[in-house]
């Protein structure tokens, strides 16, 4: 009988060590655009996008200019890049994770780039396991989330600021509805 109330009182901790916790989605009242048309040539948004991103300076993460010249990649080996203001568990912003795809596109007569940030492996982190029964101790819970929208404008912010465009502001859980067409008839 203890032999039995002790590997129930293990199958719960183990049950309860496992479970992902509750990660709590604070909705944005509009996605940010991930993609910009910027009145600049191919080759001037390929330079901005080298010299902007070069030296880890958006967020520690890593450049790979594409072979095809066609875009850039921005990486750092799984590690958060922020806290997310929309993914909380109890409260708290969790550490945010991704990667991203900077696609650029020409216009047909070369006057104008459109420029595409596309966020893959989008993960936070929602807590730690127990280590219970872990030879190597605590590890970190990862959750799959969506992309937010933020990081990838604040991007496209980050190029617009190199190539002299300036972006709307960005719409964030704080922030408040506004009319981007008010905006840029304003600014």
């Amino acid at each position: 009988m203890r032999f039995m109330r002790t590997a129930m009182a293990i199958l719960i901790l183990w049950v309860l060590a496992c479970s992902d916790p509750h990660v709590d989605i604070i909705k944005l009242h509009a996605k940010n655009p991930t993609t910009f048309v910027f009145p600049k040539t191919l080759e001037e948004v390929e330079t901005a996008i080298a010299e902007a991103f070069a030296d880890f300076s958006y967020r520690e993460m890593f450049i790979e200019i594409l072979s095809n010249h066609r875009g850039a990649r921005l990486y750092n080996y799984h590690m958060p890049i922020s806290l997310s203001p929309v993914y909380r568990v109890g409260g708290k912003e969790l550490p945010y994770l991704a990667e991203f795809l900077l696609q650029i596109e020409p216009s047909p007569k070369g006057v104008a780039t459109r420029v595409s940030v596309i966020a893959s492996q989008t993960k936070v982190i929602a807590g730690k396991t127990s280590g219970f029964l872990n030879p190597h101790g605590p590890a970190n819970i990862y959750v799959s989330v969506d992309s937010t929208s933020i990081e990838e404008y604040e991007i496209l912010q980050i190029l617009g600021g190199r190539l002299g465009v300036l972006l709307p502001p960005s719409v964030t859980p704080s922030s408040k509805e506004f009319d981007i067409y008010d905006y840029i008839h304003k600014h």
